[in-house]
């Protein structure tokens, strides 16, 4: 079953978000396609930007695993670019003097790799709204496009894994010890000692 839509209209705006949707009773999952923002298709003889609309029956949708669906949304080899800086100054850090305890090094890593793994979801989502990402362009994890998981779900963990990675980074900075107060007490002590 098909159907065509204004780019604009609020069918095309919600099925954006979650491609599962209800329809005459029934449940389906709605594959976009179009022009502008929707590359994958272009109608010309509809004049206004047009969407078509691609109902699937929910009894022939295939797709991998959960756990495989979100392994390839989170595109975990990218993590390595934001945690080999850590490993370099961690291991500066240790050749320095006393190693840092392994309790602060395990809450720096993780809130980093949480925020790393956020953004990640994120831009998918945004990218998917924008129609950046569209099935015949390589970008992102694709997982929106493949309609494996919709972008909602993906907004949602995104909000997550930011909320669970500031927290982590929290809790580490209520661990790391406070200089602040013994220079200040170094500081009033040479006052002290500097008055006639």
């Amino acid at each position: 079953m098909t159907r065509v839509f204004p780019s604009d209209h609020e069918y095309i705006r919600r099925t954006l978000r979650d491609f599962r949707v209800v329809q005459d009773g029934q449940r389906w999952i709605a594959r976009l396609r179009g022009e502008g923002k929707f590359r994958s298709a272009v109608f010309p003889e509809l004049g206004a930007p047009q969407v078509l609309v691609e109902l699937i029956p929910l009894s022939d949708w295939r797709r991998p695993s959960l756990p495989l669906r979100w392994l390839s949304a989170l595109r975990l080899p990218y993590l390595a670019i934001s945690l080999f800086p850590l490993l370099l100054v961690l291991c500066a850090r240790i050749g320095a003097g006393p190693g840092v305890p392994f309790s602060l090094t395990l809450l720096l890593f993780a809130s980093v790799a949480f925020i790393h793994l956020g953004c990640n979801l994120w831009s998918d989502y945004e990218d998917h709204l924008r129609g950046v990402d569209n099935p015949g362009q390589s970008g992102g994890s694709g997982v929106i496009q493949k309609l494996w998981i919709p972008a909602v779900h993906l907004r949602n963990g995104a909000a997550f894994l930011f909320l669970l990675g500031c927290a982590l980074g929290l809790l580490l900075l209520t661990q790391l010890p406070s200089e602040r107060p013994a220079a200040i007490a170094r500081g009033s002590q040479r006052a002290e000692q500097a008055e006639p």
